[in-house]
């Protein structure tokens, strides 16, 4: 049997030839030039070793054996039209899949406008959301079983690039019948004496560190509880005066009882809450994804800062 490799293109003018019942016609379809559509048909007949095609002044008819040859041609033909469209739409990330990971107390807000807005622009990507710790998520980058995620804090790991989107206020939560539960803003000088409670989860690890660097620059040792529970288990501890905590903007729980969260000077800009990726990472769903984040962001930054000046212009 012989071995044939055909190429596509060949097979696509005979198939356009064989539609249209003209070369010209075909070539007009294609827009090809009629000799290259010819040329083309003839090789492919040439490699086959029969004519697909008699000739006349009238157009083009198929022979016995070119019909038989196309007919059985088509569906392949088509697959493959189909496949290479389809990985075409994959390759300007206008189909395909996205994996997205999230710290399970980055909830509302950004990351959910971001998703929002991509879905609406791109539909027909798939997207996967999974929360974690930061320590997996950022394994599961570095693996490529995650595509992007959204982390907060500062660190560094190799071959994974992350870029700041916004940042996050921190408040302290006090009991409610806290000495301090009354005041509008704390300092840190407030809190120096207080003990803190922290989870044992990724998120606690980063509030502990953040504790011990604050209250260290008032050259005290800070006193820290850490509990291996939930945040909601966390907070009723608070409730119960066991001791105070530290919370991020979306990570207050509103409507919590027995407890109140309180503003600390300077902290309203303290946490950055960043998108992270792999470096090899060729995704280009992924690619199209960061273009949008970037977007939404700088949006959403004009916009406060023209509020804020408007603010400025308003009369006392």
């Amino acid at each position: 049997m012989t071995d044939l490799s055909l190429d596509f293109r060949h097979l696509r003018c005979a198939l356009a030839v064989s539609d249209w019942g003209s070369f010209r016609r075909a070539a007009l379809e294609l827009d090809l030039p009629q000799s290259t559509v010819s040329r083309r048909v003839q090789s492919l007949e040439h490699q086959l070793g029969f004519p697909l095609f008699i000739r006349d002044r009238r157009g083009a008819n198929l022979t016995v054996a070119g019909s038989s040859f196309l007919k059985d041609a088509l569906p392949s033909a088509r697959d493959i039209a189909l496949a290479a469209e389809v990985a075409a739409k994959v390759q300007k990330g206008e189909t395909g899949g996205l994996s997205i990971g999230m710290l399970a107390s980055l909830t509302p807000g950004p990351i959910h406008d971001i998703i929002y807005k991509f879905r609406k622009s791109v539909p027909k990507i798939r997207i996967t959301l999974r929360e974690g710790q930061r320590q997996g998520l950022l394994r599961d980058l570095a693996t490529g079983t995650l595509d992007a995620a959204f982390v907060t804090g500062y660190f560094h790991v190799a071959k994974l690039n992350m870029r700041q989107l916004w940042t996050e206020a921190v408040f302290a939560v006090l009991p409610q019948s806290h000495r301090l539960a009354n005041s509008g803003t704390l300092s840190w000088d407030d809190l120096r004496d207080e003990l803190f409670l922290v989870t044992f989860s990724d998120s606690g690890s980063e509030i502990h560190d953040f504790i011990i660097r604050k209250v260290s620059q008032l050259g005290l040792k800070p006193r820290i509880d850490v509990h291996e529970v939930s945040r909601e288990s966390l907070l009723s501890l608070v409730a119960m005066d066991d001791g105070i905590t530290l919370s991020r903007t979306s990570s207050m729980r509103e409507g919590f009882p027995g407890i109140v969260y309180r503003p600390i000077i300077g902290e309203h800009e303290a946490v950055p809450a960043s998108i992270v990726w792999a470096s090899e990472n060729e995704n280009p769903a992924l690619r199209r994804f960061l273009a949008l984040s970037n977007e939404f962001i700088a949006s959403a930054a004009h916009s406060n800062s023209k509020h804020r000046e408007e603010g400025r212009d308003d009369p006392e």
